[in-house]
């Protein structure tokens, strides 16, 4: 099921993986909070047809390995929290 009114994703620090299609065309997804100090591992296709002014929001210390992540780094706003 695809959960078009979808706004904010919040993934706890054991997050280990996200699969293929599993935010896929989200429109409506604007915050996305990562809590892991190391990017999760992550399917091409996890985020296919992001909003573009969708924001990535990981901890402070993790913003360079998550903004140099193939997949997550195609978030255009990766910003870092305490």
């Amino acid at each position: 099921m695809i959960y078009y009114s979808l706004r904010v994703v919040l993934m706890g620090r054991n997050v280990r993986h996200i699969g293929s299609y599993a935010f896929t065309e989200c429109a409506k997804l604007k915050k996305v909070v990562a809590l892991s100090a190391a990017p999760p591992r992550v399917q091409p296709t996890a985020f296919n047809l992001l909003p573009p002014d969708a924001v990535l929001h990981v901890p402070a210390d993790a913003v360079e390995a998550y903004k140099k992540h193939p997949v997550w780094g195609r978030f255009a706003s990766i910003q870092g929290v305490e």
